[in-house]
């Protein structure tokens, strides 16, 4: 079977190790060019043997914060002949880009693609929601909750979710084969190919939305002060791949076992229903089609001021610095920075001791109001349509890859804690990371990312 993805929202598929910083980028012409180290040393040869040796001097004395741009319009090397002859791939610029993006995955050629792993990998996060209900997500957190007693060990989400895997699609058997995990999962049976077609891309500017908690109501915030670059397909884009389900293999597995589908096409409908729900779920919590109070008399300059400017004027501290803090920073670490509530509590930079809070129970299925720092107007606008059917890629988040709206609300604030104990363990259960990548149009997000549609071509 053919099929066409449609990108809805921006949509970016690449690992998280896949960073390219301003060592290894240039900005010229509107655009942003990844540079070949190896077309990029030729070039600075051709010139001299010194200009070479400068480059490689500037890099050992500044490290990362060495400007692969700067650098070359000092030469005068950066003009389009000598972009053209070092540049890897091209991606549209976005305003502001400083330090690094996060490039979308291209093949060896440069082209862009969307890996047949990774749209295998969201079809496997569907099947898995198909045959796991609520009963047995609910009992499989409190067996596992009992078995780290009894031998006080601590749960970890990434070990809940790759021991559910096992025990859900590697329970089972191909007949005369071996015990290996390749001959027990039920995915085994499923054969996707890559995506190609007509791919845009630009680099965006990614908010990270996460919301705080006040006697029950939740308000959108920004979660950190750093701002993440990320190269993403634009919406209109389009691939096809072909997807195959091999009957007989699905026969094999069928011996004693209840399969969620049996063909291309009921995998399909099954995809639908479980991303239609993660939709819907979005819907209740950004309260699309629920009156959001107050949100056009709460003028912008009230209250506290935002926390960057806070920073900057009361602190005077540098909001960009604050990314750069700590040998073995992680620019995605941004993302859980914000825990305290700066205006309540001790500076947690000045070494004071935090203060403990007790934790406010959220009203159930609340939705997330606008704050002073993010408003969501264009968010909702988007999920007032109807679901595209399919979401996969970087920021999709967890409801889009785990069977976590199986879990009761009490479950899923412990799945929630186990998230924010990794990151920080002295933190209290409230602030823990509750958070969305979006994609952002000035100070306020546009869209949310990575949903697509998928289209039956042949």
């Amino acid at each position: 079977m053919q099929v066409r993805m449609n990108v809805a929202a921006p949509l970016r598929v690449g690992g998280r190790e896949q960073q390219v910083n301003k060592l290894e980028f240039v900005r010229h012409g509107g655009k942003v060019h990844a540079v070949s180290p190896r077309k990029l040393g030729s070039l600075l040869l051709s010139r001299s043997e010194r200009t070479l040796d400068d480059w490689n001097a500037e890099v050992l004395t500044k490290g990362q914060g060495a400007d692969l741009t700067s650098f070359l319009r000092g030469q005068n090397l950066l003009d389009a002949r000598s972009i053209g002859e070092v540049s890897r791939y091209s991606a549209p610029d976005a305003a502001g880009v400083k330090n690094e993006f996060l490039p979308h995955a291209r093949d060896a050629r440069g082209r862009l693609f969307i890996p047949g792993t990774a749209i295998k990998g969201a079809i496997r996060a569907a099947v898995m929601w198909a045959l796991v209900d609520e009963d047995r997500a609910n009992g499989y957190l409190a067996r596992k909750e009992k078995e780290s007693r009894q031998r006080n060990r601590r749960l970890s989400k990434s070990g809940l979710a790759r021991d559910l895997d096992r025990e859900v699609l590697q329970s089972y058997r191909l007949p005369h084969r071996g015990d290996t995990a390749a001959h027990k999962d039920l995915m085994r049976a499923l054969k996707v190919a890559d995506a190609y077609g007509e791919l845009e891309s630009r680099v965006e500017k990614i908010l990270i939305q996460s919301y705080t908690e006040e006697r029950g109501n939740r308000t959108a915030s920004l979660g950190a002060s750093d701002t993440i670059y990320v190269e993403c397909l634009t919406p209109g884009s389009w691939a096809d791949f072909d997807l195959k389900v091999d009957c007989k293999i699905l026969r094999d597995f069928e011996q004693g076992a209840e399969l969620p589908f049996t063909d291309e096409e009921s995998l399909l409908r099954l995809v639908q229903g479980f991303y239609t729900a993660v939709w819907e779920f979005e819907q209740r919590y950004y309260g699309v089609g629920a009156e959001q109070d107050g949100e056009e008399t709460v003028p912008q300059s009230a209250g506290p001021p935002p926390f960057e400017e806070w920073l900057q004027s009361e602190k005077g501290i540098d909001p960009d610095s604050l990314s750069r803090r700590g040998k073995q920073r992680s620019m995605l670490g941004a993302e859980y920075r914000r825990r305290y509530d700066l205006f309540d509590t001790p500076d947690p930079m000045s070494g004071e001791p935090q203060r403990r809070r007790e934790p406010q129970p959220a009203g159930k299925n609340e939705a997330v109001r606008d704050g002073r720092e993010m408003r969501l107007a264009e968010v909702r606008k988007f999920y007032s349509g109807a679901a595209p059917g399919f979401r996969l890629g970087w920021g999709s988040g967890l409801m889009s890859t785990t069977v976590d709206m199986r879990l009761n609300e009490e479950n899923v604030g412990k799945v929630l804690n186990l998230i924010s104990r990794k990151h920080h363990p002295h933190a209290t259960p409230k602030e823990g990371p509750k958070s969305r990548k979006l994609v952002g149009e000035g100070r306020d997000p546009r869209w949310p990312m990575g949903w697509a549609s998928l289209e039956v071509m042949g």
